[in-house]
């Protein structure tokens, strides 16, 4: 058991290394040993600083996410749902009394070279139970990851469900209401993800596309994600740094995420790509048609691929056909007299 337990530490220790040299991951080091929240105020404030946010305001707004982020009388998902609008809208705060509100963003999503990735190991948190997840990753000392690691001889099953056994009311909810990732890997069955309260038979793997073609267009931030990817030897690697690169991660937190009737929901690898290559398509002012099988996600492409249309062009107006079982989506764009 000793010798296990030693194969599993240094399989965390690689990935903590590959964070800091591989995708520019800051280290906040070992958190086994005190209490922590889903947010490190202190270097919050020093990322809001840097954006040239006074302290008071920056204060005012760190509050109203703590608020929100601890507020569990509508249920965790409620408070993720109001965590996750403040991270990709910001917060309206004014600095003083009378004066007009201003919009305080937590993160950066223009610019992901301006916010301050971070990789923690052994974080301990406290509810009603001590729990220790093996990596949590935050930007800008906000906690939006998980990643529990498995020796390769222990499936990423057993991760996925301890991920999903600390989630529940007899643990550590409170922490979760900041979290966007929830994963589980090893290195001989890579890594799996979901969000908060995905059920662990609906973990996801996923595959970087490899066409690139006139008709089927990558763009520039995944071209240099898969051309990265071939010189990396462990599966587990090539994943989290497929999701993690910092472009990707933002895209996907901003972007691929929707609150459905009580259910969190997450892109899966196909959707994604599906919906970058259609943008692509219509920056060229090209047409082009999105294939699914059934039950892969026809819907949720297109509530994707429409947000995605209007949040480029807010002249656009995107059509919907149902025809029968299957969908059909056109778009076109407008543009001012």
């Amino acid at each position: 058991m000793a010798q296990m337990n030693e194969t599993e530490s240094k399989t965390q220790a690689r990935v903590l290394k590959f964070f800091q040299d591989e995708l520019g991951y800051a280290s906040c080091g070992n958190m086994h040993h005190k209490k922590n929240g889903n947010v490190i105020v202190e270097k919050l404030m020093a990322f809001l600083a840097e954006q040239g946010r006074s302290e008071r305001l920056a204060a005012k707004a760190i509050d109203v996410l703590i608020r929100r982020a601890s507020n569990l009388q509508q249920g965790a998902y409620k408070a993720n749902q109001d965590v996750y609008s403040l991270l990709k809208y910001g917060a309206k705060v004014a600095e003083n009394p009378g004066e007009p509100e201003k919009t305080v963003y937590f993160i950066n999503w223009d610019y992901p070279h301006k916010n301050h990735f971070a990789v923690a190991e052994e974080v301990t948190i406290k509810h009603n139970n001590v729990r220790r997840p093996d990596l949590v990753l935050y930007i800008n000392g906000i906690a939006v990851a998980i990643i529990e690691l498995k020796r390769s001889s222990v499936s990423v099953a057993e991760g996925i469900r301890q991920s999903s056994n600390i989630q529940s009311e007899h643990f550590n909810k409170p922490f979760f209401s900041t979290i966007q990732f929830v994963m589980a890997g090893n290195d001989s069955e890579g890594l799996r993800y979901g969000t908060t309260g995905t059920e662990p038979k609906h973990f996801l793997e996923w595959k970087n596309d490899t066409v690139n073609t006139e008709a089927q267009p990558l763009d520039n931030e995944s071209i240099e994600i898969l051309e990265k990817c071939t010189l990396l030897r462990h599966k587990l690697d090539r994943q989290i740094y497929s999701i993690f690169h910092k472009w990707r991660l933002l895209d996907l937190i901003h972007n691929f995420f929707v609150f459905d009737k009580g259910t969190k929901k997450l892109c899966r690898h196909n959707q994604f790509f599906g919906v970058k290559k259609a943008m692509q398509k219509l920056g060229r002012k090209q047409g082009g048609i999105l294939w699914h099988t059934q039950g892969s996600g026809k819907t949720l492409t297109m509530v994707w691929l429409s947000k995605l249309i209007l949040a480029n062009n807010p002249d656009a107006r995107v059509l919907m056909l149902q025809t029968a079982r299957n969908w059909t989506i056109r778009w076109k764009r407008f543009t001012k007299a």
